[in-house]
Formats: C-alpha cells, structure tokens, sequence
C-alpha cells in the first residue's frame, strides 16, 4: 500500500505497543527504543590514525573496503587505511577477553581479521545476528537496520562504527 509510507518512504508496521514505526511515540507517552537520542555528529571524533587508539576498553569495530574504523563510544572514532593499522594495538584490544567488541557480520569480520594474523575473542555483540533475531524478515545490512532503527543511513567507516554503538542497546 503506497499511500500508506511515511517520510522514509517505508510503510508503518505496527510495534505492538501502540506504536508504528513512523510514530514513536506510544499512545501511553512510555518511551521507546526509538527515544535513543541522536548522536551529535559535531562532538564526534574521528581520529585518522590507530595509533592514539587506547589499548583497553570496549570497542566497536567495522571495516569499510580498505578502511578500517574502530570507535571506544558514539562520540570517539578512530580510522585509518588497513595497510597503516597499528596491527599490535588492535590485536591486543581484540584479542583481550574483558573487552566487549561490537560488529556487523561477524563471519566476515573474522576472516578478514584472519588475513590480519588476528583472531578475535572475548565478548562478541553482533549487530546483524541480533536484528535476525528481533526480525528475521527484515534486511540486515548494516544500512538497512540503521535506516529502520536509527531513522539515518550511514556514509563512511567512522559512521558505521559509530551506529554500532548507538544499535547495541537497541537489540
């Protein structure tokens, strides 16, 4: 039903709590995972280098062809070019089992850090795992859960890896 879209061109789907996707709010003014507040993309850091990246702490880690993008938080990312990864850094970090990782595709992730000479372990949140459970007919592109979760797609490697912190506590 066309008529039926709202802005994002997306038809409305009912939520089950008196809410539809394209009116948040629900009838009885409880708030929903829709009232994640955005992040405010002028306070974010996007350092293009690894090399500042400190070697504790959760992380949320997505690369983009040949762009590797690791963020601590929504408001602190680092990135730079695969071939110019402090590789020591990043497998420490990954490889620590008190760290938790976020990512999309963990399948993919894993072999493309195996051609890094680094296996990752520990604490692993999956975005595109977790939204298959929530709604297994829905697309899981990273662009498509952000689209219908966050309201916005997402358009470089830091972006990415900033929308995963901004996912977790959504799935």
């Amino acid at each position: 039903d066309l008529g039926n879209q709202g802005a994002s061109g997306i038809s409305p789907r009912p939520t089950g709590k008196g809410t539809t996707a394209s009116s948040p709010r629900p009838v009885n003014d409880q708030p929903t995972l829709f009232d994640i507040p955005a992040v405010d993309e002028s306070r974010t850091v996007e350092i293009e280098t690894l090399a500042e990246l400190p070697a504790e702490g959760d992380v949320a880690i997505f690369f983009s062809g040949a762009t590797l993008a690791v963020a601590r938080s929504a408001d602190e990312v680092y990135t730079c070019a695969v071939g110019d990864a402090n590789l020591g850094k990043l497998r420490n970090l990954l490889q620590n089992p008190d760290t938790l990782k976020l990512c999309h595709d963990l399948k993919a992730l894993k072999y493309m850090l195996r051609e890094l000479d680094i296996e990752i372990a520990g604490q692993i949140f999956d975005v595109q795992l977790a939204h298959y459970l929530v709604d297994a007919e829905a697309r899981h592109s990273l662009d498509s859960i952000c689209l219908g979760l966050l309201g916005s797609s997402m358009d470089s490697a830091g972006q990415c890896a900033t929308a995963l912190w901004q996912l977790y506590p959504l799935l």
